[in-house]
């Protein structure tokens, strides 16, 4: 027994889980634990996010969750041409029990699929996938493991489970129905483990907020920006104007030592920039990156509104500060560097939300 489930027994007995809600006490499990407390549409929400992350490996052109009463036995689905299911398309069959799928669950599905497959309603999926969060028992292994035996037992027990298929017509094993079955290569009838849909799961941009785990590794990435004409690289040309008392037109002008302080400020703005890109990357939406730059607004803005003679001064105090500056709770600080922070000052200048030069600060 695990050292964290020995914990929650512990809080148990203690009374300590009657003042937690129901969230916070699942918290504490592991993913694979997780998910076993899932209701049967968190399951499949989860499912369809996971194959979201597949449709380049699967050639998907469009992911679709279909489950509910009317979904003839397609939970979610990846469709290889737009939403067809007279082209090849993918079934992933969700199945949320407090046990292992046995093969008389697995027999009514495939029935099912076969029942509505003759029927024409759609095709035979090119690959159909049972998901369960306690997987598929042994024997439902063997009996997937051997698509002659499968095959066989589809068509020695079709009376057995078409029943249950349709409340209004059992469809009888025909010769027509017989010869279609024949004709079904049987292997498509597959399972994908847990332990496997979780390592892959974690690439989707929902992994983080589902489970609560550690950020991903944060690799230095090169943002591809062509920046001469964004504002904040004018802003900080205009600012070395103000220090050196000239017009500057280009950073060629400028002399090795401000040609060095400009390209470690504009290095720090691509910094941020890849910040931003792993946030896009990670969450489903840009609210974390977004609190970040107003934090950082909000640290400096008396720095970068006091008079200075000349801009740089302004951009040596302001960086000098946010570099100190304590950022309240942002998942994104597990990964947050210095230079982020510089960066994401040089990202407000580039919005329009503060300015380095004089002469652009009334502007703001």
């Amino acid at each position: 027994m695990s050292c964290a489930r020995l914990f929650l027994i512990y809080l148990y007995n203690l009374g300590f889980l009657f003042m937690l809600g129901e969230k916070q006490v699942l918290s504490f499990l592991k993913p694979a634990a997780l998910i076993q407390h899932y209701s049967e549409s968190e399951w499949e929400e989860f499912i369809d996010e996971w194959v979201d992350v597949l449709k380049e490996n699967k050639g998907y052109s469009h992911v679709q969750r279909l489950g509910g009463a009317d979904d003839l036995g397609r939970d979610v689905v990846g469709h290889c041409h737009k939403q067809s299911f007279l082209d090849p398309w993918d079934n992933y069959q969700c199945k949320h029990y407090n046990k292992s799928l046995g093969p008389s669950d697995l027999m009514k599905e495939i029935v099912k699929h076969i029942h509505h497959a003759f029927l024409n309603e759609f095709t035979i999926a090119r690959n159909y996938y049972f998901v369960a969060p306690h997987n598929i028992s042994t024997k439902s292994v063997n009996l997937l493991g051997n698509s002659v035996n499968l095959k066989k037992k589809v068509l020695d027990e079709w009376d057995k489970y078409a029943g249950s298929v349709s409340s209004v017509k059992t469809l009888p094993l025909s010769p027509e129905l017989v010869k279609f079955i024949e004709g079904i290569d049987f292997s498509v009838f597959q399972c994908k483990l847990v332990k496997d849909i979780l390592v892959e799961h974690e690439g989707s941009e929902f992994h983080y907020d589902r489970f609560k785990k550690k950020l991903p590794e944060r690799k230095d990435i090169e943002v591809e920006i062509e920046d001469k004409m964004l504002p904040y690289y004018r802003d900080l040309l205009d600012a070395f104007e103000e220090k050196l008392n000239k017009s500057i037109e280009a950073v060629d002008e400028l002399s090795k030592a401000d040609l060095n302080l400009f390209k470690k400020w504009r290095q720090d703005f691509f910094t941020a920039e890849s910040l931003k890109a792993y946030n896009r990357d990670t969450f489903p939406d840009e609210s974390r990156f977004l609190d970040l730059q107003k934090q950082v607004l909000d640290g400096v803005f008396e720095v970068v509104y006091s008079d200075y003679d000349d801009g740089i001064k302004r951009v040596f105090d302001t960086l000098k500060h946010v570099t100190s500056l304590e950022l309240g709770e942002n998942e994104l600080l597990q990964v947050v560097k210095v230079s982020d922070k510089k960066g994401i000052c040089h990202q407000l200048v580039n919005d329009g939300k503060m300015s380095w030069a004089n002469k652009n600060k009334d502007k703001k």
